[in-house]
């Protein structure tokens, strides 16, 4: 029998999306190496990292990884990213030896980044594998909100070097084009499936339709769009969302997942982001959005949303009106015929696999 494996896992706590992407691939790799040992490092709480895991695990301490500034859900603090990935730089020898010395005394198998920078950089110094898994990358992130001119260009340098150095990169699909970036491997979509609990959303308060909105999961960040009444169409809403109104159903009240909710729900209003747009897709359930200011997946997102999902696409300022619904009407009455797409899960066990 093998030994068991010991995974580090370093997740950016920039909403739950980057949680949403690793953690199915953690659970798979659980199936195929019993007893996997799994160490979470990140920001996100212990207790919505259980709602996404459903494999024992360990919260290790927090990796140095600058969480994205947000003005909002939808637009980004450039200022504040620029002073947080300076300042990462300047001290960066510092960072690195310190980081270093905590996975060393870890002990992993293999450390699994979604997508700290600095978590490569201190696990080759430690000598431990790396791989990082994500539709993105902070380096490129950085480039579409701070430029690439000046110091910029030092910063959007370093940060790509780090990057480059690291043993394998697993893009998930939809992702950033990343040519610069050696020893990338292309996988499908990874999102949760949910399970119909439909009959669950009737027994609480029957509707023709249900409709989920978010606006993504950044702490602080539960901004509460208007919503339009629809004729027919119950809101399921977050929890810190408040309304008095008969035909919103606060998630809070409901002993439901939310992953579940996606797939039980007709349509999702949200903003374009990759978890809720994969996993809108293979829920079958349609997606209403709206972009994020100069967000630069936006472009590779629709793209795939036009070929894989049942969306439509709504102007940011039509959103916070809540002047949508004539555009959520069209849309529910439009049937779903588009088949759910491949699940990269299994591809990306088997590129991680070739590093344990």
């Amino acid at each position: 029998m093998s030994a068991k494996v010991h995974i580090v896992a370093d997740i950016s706590a920039n909403g739950f999306g980057h949680l949403a992407q690793i953690s199915p691939i953690l659970m798979a790799l659980a199936k195929v190496r019993p007893g996997l040992k799994v160490t979470l490092r990140t920001e996100v709480d212990p207790i919505i990292c259980g709602q996404f895991l459903d494999i024992p695990f360990k919260i290790g301490p927090t990796p140095p990884d600058p969480n994205m500034r947000m003005k909002g859900p939808l637009d980004v603090d450039a200022d504040g990213l620029f002073e947080d990935y300076q300042n990462l730089v300047a001290d960066w020898e510092n960072v690195i030896t310190s980081d270093a010395a905590v996975l060393a005394a870890l002990k992993p198998d293999l450390v699994l980044t979604n997508i700290a920078v600095a978590s490569v950089a201190a696990a080759l110094r430690a000598r431990i594998p790396v791989a990082a898994i994500c539709s993105l990358n902070w380096a490129d992130v950085f480039a579409a909100y701070c430029g690439t001119d000046g110091e910029a260009r030092q910063i959007y340098d370093h940060l790509t070097n780090a990057y480059a150095a690291v043993d394998r990169f697993i893009q998930l699909q939809p992702h950033m084009p990343m040519d610069w970036m050696p020893s990338v491997h292309s996988v499908g979509p990874v999102a949760r499936i949910g399970k119909d609990r439909r009959g669950d959303l009737q027994a609480a308060r029957p509707a023709d339709h249900y409709v989920l909105a978010t606006m993504g999961g950044i702490p602080g960040m539960h901004t509460q769009v208007p919503l339009p009444e629809v004729d027919g169409v119950m809101w399921v809403v977050p929890p810190e969302w408040e309304s008095t109104r008969t035909d919103i159903l606060s998630r809070k009240d409901l002993d439901i997942a939310f992953i579940d909710l996606m797939r039980s729900c007709d349509a999702l209003v949200t903003k374009a982001g990759y978890g809720g747009v994969t996993e809108s897709a293979v829920n079958s359930t349609r997606i209403l959005y709206t972009e994020r200011t100069n967000w630069c997946e936006t472009s590779i997102l629709e793209t795939w949303i036009a070929k894989n999902c049942t969306g439509r696409h709504i102007e940011r300022d039509v959103m916070q009106s809540g002047d949508f619904g004539a555009v959520l009407q069209d849309l529910l009455a439009v049937p779903i015929t588009k088949q759910p797409v491949r699940s990269g899960v299994d591809d990306a066990v088997a590129v991680l696999m070739q590093l344990l």
